[in-house]
């Protein structure tokens, strides 16, 4: 009897898991996101107080997101695993790893790692 419920509970485990295993999009708005908030707190730290300086951060931000969503469009790959999936994109010559999704989740690098590689751009 023990093992029955043992079998049922680790198919219902397997399936919940294959169920909600985000999809491609969900890695990109994820990430698009994450890309946003550093853009927008680096074009903030650089600009001045000036409603000027102020209209070209935004300016740049919007302009900054725009590159990234074609960039993602293009370099982007999606692997799915079927209980899980990565977002990948090539860095330094090889490919990164830079998302991991499980259970409706999307779990993508920390602002550090972002902001280093923002400051040594992205290789084709």
């Amino acid at each position: 009897m023990k093992k029955t419920i043992w079998i049922i509970v680790t198919v219902a485990v397997v399936i919940l898991f294959v169920l909600t295993c985000p999809k491609k999009e969900q890695h990109k708005d994820a990430i698009m996101e994450k890309v946003s908030a550093v853009m927008e707190k680096e074009f903030a730290k650089n600009a001045d107080d000036s409603d000027f300086g102020q209209g070209l951060a935004i300016f740049g931000s919007m302009f900054a997101n725009k590159l990234i969503e074609a960039a993602l469009d293009n370099d982007f790959k999606y692997k799915n695993y079927i209980v899980f999936s990565l977002g990948q994109i090539k860095h330094e010559g090889e490919m990164k790893t830079i998302s991991v999704g499980l259970l409706n989740q999307i779990f993508t690098f920390s602002e550090d790692d972002l902001e280093d590689i923002i400051e040594d751009g992205c290789e084709d």
